[in-house]
This record gives C-alpha cells, structure tokens and sequence, in this order.
C-alpha cells in the first residue's frame, strides 16, 4: 500500500538534538489531538551513554499496538538494536512503564483514552514523538439497523432498546474503552432498558460483533479508529452528546524516564519520526487480521510499498 501524504505534524515529542529529560504533567482540560506535549531536551553531551543494546517494549494485547511496536522493532534494528517484548494489559503495562521494567511503551492516548493512567504514572515517561493523530473511539451499530438511530440517547427509548441485543461487549477491564462503555451505559440510564456492559478479550469482543452481523441482528459496539474492522463492515457511528468518549485524540510513543536520558539520541531521534496515517494503519490491521499476516511482515510491506521511508525515518 502506498503511503498517503500529509502535513508534517508537531509531534509530542519532536527532537531536535534528542534527547528529553523530565515532561511536565500538562492541563489535558483544552488538550486536542494536534497538541504536542511540552518536553525539554538533553543534548548528546549530556546523555550517559549507558544505553544497552537491548530494548524492551511495552506491548498491549491488541493487533494494533502490535503493528505499532513492530514500527518501532523495524526502526531499532536499524540502529544496531535489538528488541524483546514485556506482554500484558494495560493494568499492568502502565506502571511497569514507570518502574523502568519496560524501556517503551508504543500507544499512549491523549487526551481521552490513557488519561488516568497518564495522570497516574506521567511524571515517570518521556514522550518521544507522535504515532498517529485524530484517533477515535465511539459506538457504532451495523449499517442495517434501522437509520432512524442515529445517537446513544435513542438507545434510551424502550421501543427501540428492544430491537437490540443487550449484552455490550468490550475489551478488558482497566481500559478506557470498558471504563467509559460502562460510564454511558449508566449515565444515559441505558441500564435501565436492559443494556449492560460485558468485557472480554479481544477475541471474543470481536466475536460479539461478527455473530450479530452473521445473524442480522441489532447491536451496540464500543470500537475505536484506527481499526481493521472499520474497512471489514459497514458500520455506523452513534452520536454521543455527552461526549464520555471524549474526541480526537493523539496516540504517543512513550519511554520510561531514566532509560530515556541514557539512551542514544540517535536511536530516539529515529524513533521520533515515526508518523502514520489513520487509512495507513487500518490497512495495516486488516493485513494482519482478514489476510493472516503477521504484524512485522505487514510493517515489511509497508515499508516496501513506500521505498526511501524507512531510511528517512533512520538517517
């Protein structure tokens, strides 16, 4: 696939001599997706040159931020490094970020999704740049379903709350896609219709999706772009007129602090330039979930599609 063109964007964490030191807990209350993150930097000179030639990576257990981290593996190789991977959720994947038992951590969404866990752990990471901008989570219903819906609040109506499966499923607890699945559920009083809210991993959320359309039948699905399965159905996103889910967002390549001031400010300067589009990524994810590659070969091909990036990624 060709790589679209866009307008270089101001990263979170764009380098100039690299390296970054301490980042300021910002105000998120007027953040966007197009705000960059105040950083400040450490030039070569300072840097303690104790970097190893290993690095771990944060990995969180869905197709995209595998796709992300295979971006980042691809990156490090160039620059002599090596990558192994810490797996798990994010419950568990954020502190060990702060605790320097992972050196990376690949998608940290901002201002919405990782807020508390940003909140929580950010004064221990270093934003390095800037994977993706205008990133978005939502409910969506199949195309199908009667048009006349068109928002969370018809959801409420007892007549149309009928039509639907009730079971909302999500991804696991501890994510913002669960926490504020289950936020709209009862702010909007749509428990109170029947529905409720059922996290899963993401085999089986997916699942959930794809037997209701195999069987035509109403439901409410808690998904976010970029995502394969926004290209695999038509689909249709709800309004939500609260906006518990937030809105566009910025997702970020974060580092642990400490590990941050002793590594290469090449490496980092690298890593800082990994920029991608939405279309690009849920290309991505489709490749690796519909066409079976994996995540590194679908990030191989990327970068054959798109000759001469990789390298001005890694000058």
């Amino acid at each position: 696939m060709k790589r679209r063109q866009f307008a270089k964007l101001s990263s979170a964490g764009s380098l100039s001599t690299v390296l970054l030191s301490s980042l300021k807990q910002p105000s998120l209350k007027a953040q966007t997706a197009s705000t960059a993150f105040p950083t400040s930097t450490i030039t070569a000179q300072e840097n303690n040159n104790l970097s190893t030639s290993t690095i771990t990576v944060a990995r969180l257990p869905l197709s995209m931020y595998a796709i992300n981290s295979a971006f980042v593996e691809i990156v490090a190789e160039q620059k002599g490094f090596k990558v192994e991977y810490l797996d798990g959720l994010h419950k568990d994947l954020f502190p060990a970020l702060a605790e320097g038992k992972a050196d990376i951590l690949t998608s940290l969404w901002l201002p919405y999704g990782h807020r508390t866990y940003w909140e929580t752990y950010g004064s221990n990471y270093i934003t390095i740049g800037t994977i993706f901008q205008n990133g978005i989570s939502y409910f969506v219903v199949p195309d199908y379903v009667d048009r006349s819906i068109q928002s969370v609040s018809d959801l409420t109506k007892p007549e149309i709350a009928e039509g639907f499966n009730k079971k909302i499923s999500t991804i696991h607890v501890g994510t913002s896609m669960y926490e504020k699945s289950a936020q709209i559920v009862t702010d909007y009083g749509l428990d109170k219709v029947g529905f409720q809210v059922e996290p899963g991993d993401s085999n089986s959320w997916q699942a959930a999706l794809e037997e209701a359309i195999a069987k035509k039948e109403w439901i409410v699905f808690p998904l976010w772009e970029p995502h394969f399965l926004n290209n695999a159905y038509n689909l249709r996103p709800l309004v939500e007129p609260q906006g518990i889910f937030g809105g566009r967002e910025a997702t970020f390549l974060v580092a642990n602090s400490d590990w941050a001031r002793q590594s290469d400010p090449n490496l980092l300067a690298s890593l800082s330039r990994i920029n991608l589009s939405l279309d690009d990524l849920n290309q991505i994810d489709y490749q690796v979930n519909v066409d079976g590659l994996t995540p590194r070969a679908a990030v191989e091909n990327y970068f054959q599609d798109n000759p001469g990036l990789l390298e001005s990624w890694t000058k």
